[in-house]
Protein backbone atom coordinates (compact mmCIF):
# COMPACT_ATOMS: atom_id res chain seq x y z
CA UNK A 1 0.00 0.00 0.00
CA UNK A 2 1.14 3.61 -0.93
CA UNK A 3 1.47 6.62 1.23
CA UNK A 4 -1.51 7.74 -0.89
CA UNK A 5 -3.93 4.72 -0.70
CA UNK A 6 -2.87 4.44 3.33
CA UNK A 7 -4.22 8.34 3.12
CA UNK A 8 -7.47 7.50 1.04
CA UNK A 9 -8.01 4.14 3.19
CA UNK A 10 -7.84 5.89 6.39
CA UNK A 11 -10.19 8.68 5.90
CA UNK A 12 -12.76 6.12 4.90
CA UNK A 13 -12.01 4.24 7.85
CA UNK A 14 -12.26 7.24 10.01
CA UNK A 15 -15.68 7.96 8.33
CA UNK A 16 -17.31 4.73 8.49
CA UNK A 17 -16.09 5.15 12.78
CA UNK A 18 -18.18 8.44 12.77
CA UNK A 19 -21.21 6.69 11.28
CA UNK A 20 -20.29 4.30 14.05
CA UNK A 21 -20.60 6.58 16.97
CA UNK A 22 -23.71 8.61 15.48
CA UNK A 23 -25.72 5.32 15.51
CA UNK A 24 -24.21 4.43 19.25
CA UNK A 25 -25.67 7.95 20.40
CA UNK A 26 -28.68 7.81 18.16
CA UNK A 27 -30.11 4.45 19.58
CA UNK A 28 -28.26 5.00 23.51
CA UNK A 29 -31.72 4.68 25.94
CA UNK A 30 -32.98 7.48 28.32
CA UNK A 31 -31.35 8.45 31.40
CA UNK A 32 -35.01 8.36 32.41
CA UNK A 33 -35.40 4.20 31.77
CA UNK A 34 -36.24 2.44 35.04
CA UNK A 35 -33.19 1.84 37.25
CA UNK A 36 -32.97 -1.92 38.40
CA UNK A 37 -35.26 -2.62 41.38
CA UNK A 38 -31.75 -4.90 43.24
CA UNK A 39 -28.64 -2.49 43.51
CA UNK A 40 -25.83 -2.21 46.31
CA UNK A 41 -23.44 0.51 46.27
CA UNK A 42 -20.55 0.23 44.05
CA UNK A 43 -17.12 -0.60 45.20
CA UNK A 44 -13.95 0.03 43.33
CA UNK A 45 -14.11 -3.69 42.02
CA UNK A 46 -17.07 -2.85 40.25
CA UNK A 47 -15.15 -0.37 37.88
CA UNK A 48 -14.21 -2.49 34.88
CA UNK A 49 -14.55 -1.21 31.20
CA UNK A 50 -18.00 -1.67 29.74
CA UNK A 51 -19.87 -1.88 33.72
CA UNK A 52 -23.13 -0.05 33.55
CA UNK A 53 -23.11 2.11 36.94
CA UNK A 54 -26.21 3.76 37.80
CA UNK A 55 -26.78 7.00 39.76
CA UNK A 56 -30.11 7.36 41.53
CA UNK A 57 -31.88 11.07 41.77
CA UNK A 58 -30.81 12.91 44.75
CA UNK A 59 -31.29 16.67 45.62
CA UNK A 60 -28.76 17.48 43.63
CA UNK A 61 -29.26 15.74 40.15
CA UNK A 62 -31.39 13.90 37.95
CA UNK A 63 -30.94 9.93 38.20
CA UNK A 64 -28.74 8.86 35.38
CA UNK A 65 -26.45 5.70 33.89
CA UNK A 66 -23.39 5.52 32.40
CA UNK A 67 -21.17 2.87 31.20
CA UNK A 68 -17.63 2.26 32.05
CA UNK A 69 -15.36 3.08 29.07
CA UNK A 70 -11.82 3.07 30.49
CA UNK A 71 -10.98 3.20 34.28
CA UNK A 72 -8.39 5.46 35.71
CA UNK A 73 -8.51 5.27 39.24
CA UNK A 74 -11.27 2.60 40.87
CA UNK A 75 -10.84 3.77 44.17
CA UNK A 76 -11.03 7.88 44.05
CA UNK A 77 -14.85 8.95 44.35
CA UNK A 78 -14.98 11.15 41.42
CA UNK A 79 -12.53 10.25 39.04
CA UNK A 80 -12.50 6.52 39.41
CA UNK A 81 -13.61 6.34 35.16
CA UNK A 82 -14.12 7.94 31.68
CA UNK A 83 -17.83 7.21 30.92
CA UNK A 84 -18.60 6.68 27.35
CA UNK A 85 -19.85 10.14 26.81
CA UNK A 86 -16.59 11.61 27.74
CA UNK A 87 -17.46 12.25 31.28
CA UNK A 88 -15.15 11.65 34.17
CA UNK A 89 -17.28 10.01 37.04
CA UNK A 90 -16.81 7.87 40.38
CA UNK A 91 -18.27 5.12 43.28
CA UNK A 92 -19.79 8.65 44.97
CA UNK A 93 -23.72 8.10 44.62
CA UNK A 94 -23.01 4.91 42.15
CA UNK A 95 -24.77 1.90 42.09
CA UNK A 96 -24.70 -1.33 40.33
CA UNK A 97 -27.48 -4.01 39.73
CA UNK A 98 -27.10 -6.76 41.82
CA UNK A 99 -28.29 -10.00 39.35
Amino acid sequence: MTPKEYALHRSEVLQEIVKLQYNLRENRPGDNIPQPENMRPAVKDDIVKNAVLWYPASKYREKFWRVVDEVLYPYDDWKGYTAEDGCRLGLSGAFVEVV
